[in-house]
């Protein structure tokens, strides 16, 4: 299974430092860009308070708190645009896993080795969590370095990192019923449409609830009501409520891929 695990590495080390290099370019410019807000003047907690509640819950900005360093980069790029990035990489690994290797028949290939289902797929989920961590650690990296020469860029890093923590369990979350998606398909493309779709429906569906107070439960059922990255982003700590449904989400949705992959023939496109 090692030997396993490090091919399967090997193979998706390319897109993995595409998507590090992406992720730890896009913090050191959103570090680049706060020093021009806290040097201009702007009475940017003011600023924020004329802004719909809805709408700032929706970005993830607690309006409560102190625009800092910290909940700058929660706002901007953690609480959202963090997730759309990391959301392809989670759609294209999981149809590569099952649904691409039926469409093109590798699969049929490594099957005929002495090689069980099981050691695959776990191989595959082993290679994409180790693979989620490399990217936080890289946008990490982004964050830490300005701070070597520019003393306004200070992180509060407890926050962030529960932050991190918690984009972890999130990114497991999606994987779950993206994965899910790959094995009962044998087309790639749909898998990362399926994905990408389910992902930005949560999304739509919570934003929605915020406004509309008829259908505000609607929210519960929704993956982004349980990322609170406003309230982590200004040192508040997890709740460990939100961070179950997220393990509950993968744990569910990945036994269940892996049943159906252990039943599924593969010949069957």
């Amino acid at each position: 299974m090692l030997a396993l695990f490090k091919k399967v590495f090997k193979d998706s080390k390319t897109g993995l430092i595409g998507y590090g290099i992406g992720l730890l370019a896009y913090s050191l410019v959103m570090a680049a860009i706060y020093p021009s807000f806290s040097k201009s003047g702007l009475n940017l907690d003011e600023l924020l308070k004329n802004y719909p509640e809805a709408l700032m819950k929706a970005f993830g900005v607690e309006l409560t708190s102190k625009f800092t360093f910290t909940s700058y980069i929660g706002m901007e790029y953690l609480n959202l645009m963090w997730i759309i990035i990391v959301l392809f990489f989670i759609a294209f690994f999981a149809a590569k896993i099952i649904a691409a290797g039926v469409s093109d028949g590798t699969i049929e290939l490594l099957l005929s080795r002495p090689i069980s289902r099981l050691k695959i797929a776990l191989s595959n989920i082993m290679v994409f969590v180790v693979g989620i961590i490399i990217l936080e650690a890289a946008t990490l990296l982004g964050f830490w370095l300005p701070g070597l020469w520019n003393n306004t860029v200070g992180v509060d890093w407890s926050a962030i990192f529960n932050t991190m923590l918690v984009l972890l369990l999130f990114s497991l979350a999606i994987f779950g019923y993206s994965f899910f998606f790959s094995s009962i398909s044998s087309n790639r493309g749909k898998v990362v449409a399926l994905s990408t779709i389910s992902t930005l429906v949560f999304y739509i569906m919570n934003f929605i609830a915020l406004y509309w107070k008829q259908i505000e439960w609607f929210k519960h059922i929704t993956l982004f009501y349980y990322f609170r990255g406003g309230e982590l982003s200004t040192g508040k700590p997890i709740i460990v409520t939100d961070a179950l449904v997220f393990i509950g989400v993968f744990v569910v949705f990945t036994v269940a891929g892996l049943w159906y992959f252990q039943k599924r023939d593969v010949c069957v496109k």
